[in-house]
């Protein structure tokens, strides 16, 4: 029997408890960051049983379709369970199942022991995407979310630069973090949770280009969403158009109406407690100093 594996993500502790011999022993140096030691009950956890067979493809057909991403992985219904499946097209079999149960606290992974193609890897459980699928029905439930988005930690507080792909996420981070005092969380993925009152942003082991990623959660103190342009620049947003930028990059469990609601509180009490900004910048350095100084004048 393997060694139970903890990681925690956003303040949320995902117990591995392998079973058997299908979890690879590869390890990972982003996710080593998010490696926890066991907690004898933590606020938020999720257990995951890793079991050495996925759910049959006959038996799936036989559940309730909710959501297919036309790409690798579906969700189904299996009375009040969810089933998420990822099953690339090439494929006659499901590579994994995961069956979650209706709080999202307790999820089954059913994989295969060995590769059926010398060009897949053995199946590592704490991974994109199913460790971010996991948590964005998790978080859904608990006043969070993850967004496509940089974060840096300045003074203590995080900052958080929300964009599509290609809007210039990991070009800002990399201009940000030429200043030794500013660490920055993440290239790519943020998660933002709203507890006891505050709410607080978290870098996730899922980085970008830059690969920046550090295990750390700190208070938010705003949202500058990004737009390159000709000129550096900096213009305040109200709520509502702030979150109407929001929700295009926010990983959100769209397709199942009981979640869809209290998220969607969550993001609007965000947008009215947390200042949000449109930055305007070019690829130089300089927007460091924009930034510093916006937040200097807004202090």
């Amino acid at each position: 029997m393997a060694d139970p594996l903890i990681i925690s993500i956003a303040d949320v502790v995902l117990a591995v408890n392998p079973r058997g011999r299908a979890v690879s022993s590869d390890s990972d140096p982003v996710y080593d960051r998010f490696r926890a030691s066991p907690v004898s009950s933590p606020a938020d956890q999720i257990r995951v049983d890793v079991t050495p067979q996925p759910v049959p493809a006959a038996e799936i057909a036989r559940c309730q379709p909710v959501f297919d991403s036309q790409q690798s992985w579906s969700l189904w219904r299996d009375g009040p369970d969810r089933l998420l499946v990822m099953q690339p097209p090439s494929f006659a079999e499901p590579l994994w199942t995961a069956r979650l149960n209706a709080e999202f606290t307790r999820v089954e992974i059913g994989c295969r022991a060995v590769a059926p193609t010398a060009r897949v890897q053995p199946f590592y459980p704490v991974r994109y995407p199913l460790d971010q699928l996991l948590l964005m029905h998790y978080l859904a439930g608990h006043a969070g979310f993850i967004i496509h988005a940089a974060g840096i930690v300045i003074a203590g507080r995080g900052y958080v630069f929300p964009g599509r792909s290609g809007a210039g996420k990991t070009t800002l981070t990399r201009q940000l973090a030429t200043r030794s005092d500013w660490l920055p969380l993440s290239d790519d993925r943020v998660i933002v949770r709203e507890l006891n009152g505050e709410f607080r942003v978290y870098s996730t082991p899922w980085p970008g280009e830059a690969g920046l990623a550090v295990n750390r959660g700190v208070p938010l103190g705003g949202m500058f969403f990004l737009q390159q342009a000709a000129a550096d620049g900096i213009r305040d947003l109200a709520p509502a158009a702030a979150l109407a930028q929001l929700l295009p990059v926010a990983t959100i469990p769209w397709y199942d109406e009981a979640l869809l609601g209290p998220v969607l509180s969550v993001c609007d009490r965000l947008m009215t407690a947390v200042p949000a900004a449109q930055i305007s910048f070019r690829p130089t350095r300089e927007i460091a100093h924009v930034l510093d100084a916006h937040l200097q004048n807004r202090s």
